[in-house]
């Protein structure tokens, strides 16, 4: 029992440790400077940490094979439900910075066509907009500004400051009027988010039904000790169905999560 515990805390630790590029990013001194850096690190693998943490206790407290093997799968399924959780709050702050990025358009076009240079336009969009704070320094300083917008544009959910960048540059080189570009940008930009919230509405059922089907078996133990039935004692107490436990929830974890992903892939598409 002791070789079996062990064994799985190790596969644990090298399922749930930190990718390589991480590591060496930290070893470089890059992964983030100072006491922001390390809080934003240590939000992101808090969750990770949790779980190793959880597991280690379920081996410790872990009196038969059946209960480290529930065990086991709870901590799997805790894992899942953060990752999915995690990935919800990257999509969501994505399609936030896609509508950031729409409304940078709409108000710099609106603001050029009344008159307003495009550098003093930039400043007043940078104080509600942080994602533009390189670009109105740069412009402060004379720098390259199409250049801090494509940079800027490397965070997901703005790809379209890459078009801004090419308008802004464009526009410098050549002297050509900015407005009437950014005008046709923000309507394509609108057309795209249009299409994008049809493909999340699309998606939504899909994404309820197989999230609905993972946790339907609970309300099936229910009635069963409703019914006078002992499914709890089988499923965590005898070997056969802690297995059965264990293979039952990592599919359901695996629909929900393939069903995710497909949504993921798209929404980016």
């Amino acid at each position: 029992m002791n070789y079996a515990a062990a064994a799985l805390t190790v596969a644990a630790l090298l399922i749930l440790r930190p990718p390589g590029r991480w590591l060496v990013r930290l070893r470089l001194g890059s992964a983030g400077s100072g006491v922001r850096g390390a809080m934003t690190q240590l939000r992101r693998w808090l969750p990770t940490a949790l779980v190793i943490g959880a597991f280690s206790v379920v081996v410790v407290i872990g009196a038969s094979f059946p209960h480290l093997l529930a065990g086991f799968t709870g901590v799997g399924v805790f894992w899942v439900w953060l990752r999915l959780r995690r990935n919800n709050v990257a999509r969501t702050a994505r399609q936030l910075r896609g509508s950031q990025v729409a409304e940078i358009v709409d108000s710099l076009a609106a603001e050029l066509g009344a008159g307003i240079l495009a550098g003093q336009a930039l400043e007043h969009l940078a104080a509600d907009m942080p994602m533009l704070d390189g670009a109105a320094a740069a412009c402060r300083m004379g720098g390259d500004v199409a250049g801090a917008l494509r940079a800027a544009a490397l965070q997901p959910g703005a790809e379209n400051l890459d078009e801004l960048a090419a308008a802004w540059e464009v526009s410098e080189r050549s002297g050509a009027p900015m407005a009437r570009v950014l005008d046709r940008l923000g309507d394509g930009i609108r057309d795209e988010r249009e299409t994008q919230r049809e493909i999340s509405a699309g998606l939504g059922p899909a994404k309820a039904t197989a999230r609905l089907m993972a946790v339907l078996p609970l309300f099936g133990l229910g009635m069963g000790v409703s019914m006078g039935a002992r499914p709890v004692h089988i499923l965590l107490d005898t070997a056969v169905g802690s297995l059965c436990l264990l293979a039952g929830a990592a599919l359901a974890c695996a629909g929900v999560w393939w069903v995710d992903q497909i949504a993921a892939r798209a929404e980016r598409a």
